[in-house]
């Protein structure tokens, strides 16, 4: 990025914001609010590869698996791994060195090890009943309803959805239609980006994932 020239842009619009959210089979979300009472992302992170049946769980359930799709292609991915790594440090200003400690590096590998290789849709799947635990994804994906409820870790994040242009304006009919669509689809409009680390941060949490994934 340093050694590009900047992109163009002549506007960039907000529209509207879903929360990053963990999408979750409806009989498992009483144990997972037990062991995790404030839904925090380090204290969910501990409880990955642990048998549900340590947490309050079924037996049955076997070990607790956490997924999200592919940060390095997916900007979906990429949001849910940056708001939990956030959380987990406590910080949004992340940097290679944050992400380098151990504490967090562990913490990471504990929460990757059901993403190796990663799903292209582990949504899908949990929606059509694999046994995947946990998927952490953007909210306004997750089908309203159903088998699949959704939980909100702390602290909370917003992916914000943004139109910008790189050259003339945006058309303000376009403005009112994307909003439209989004607002329709679960989004909600007035609400930005809070809470996920900045670009800089954002290539530390795919480098992190690289070593990790690896």
């Amino acid at each position: 990025r340093a050694g590009l020239p900047a992109l163009p842009v002549d506007q960039r619009r907000p529209l509207a914001g879903s929360p990053i959210v963990l999408a979750m089979p409806n009989e498992r979300v009483a144990a997972i609010k037990t062991a995790c009472p404030t839904l925090a992302w380090k204290c969910i992170g501990e409880k990955v590869n642990r048998p549900w049946k340590e947490i309050g769980g079924q037996a049955g359930w076997q070990d607790v698996l956490l997924r999200h799709k592919d940060p390095l292609t997916s900007a979906e991915g990429l949001s849910a791994l940056g708001a939990a790594l956030a959380g987990r440090a406590g910080r949004t200003d992340l940097s290679s060195a944050d992400l380098s400690a151990n504490d967090i590096r562990s913490w990471t590998n504990q929460i990757e090890s059901a993403n190796k290789p990663p799903s292209s849709d582990p949504l899908n799947a949990l929606v059509l009943g694999s046994r995947f635990d946990m998927v952490a994804t953007i909210g306004a994906f997750v089908p309203a309803g159903g088998r699949v409820s959704t939980l909100t870790p702390t602290p909370a994040v917003q992916v914000g959805a943004v139109v910008m242009v790189t050259a003339g304006k945006v058309p303000a009919d376009l403005l009112v239609t994307l909003t439209a669509e989004l607002g329709k689809n679960g989004w909600t409009t007035g609400v930005t980006t809070t809470g996920l680390p900045d670009a800089v941060g954002m290539e530390a949490v795919q480098q992190l994932w690289r070593d990790v994934i690896r």
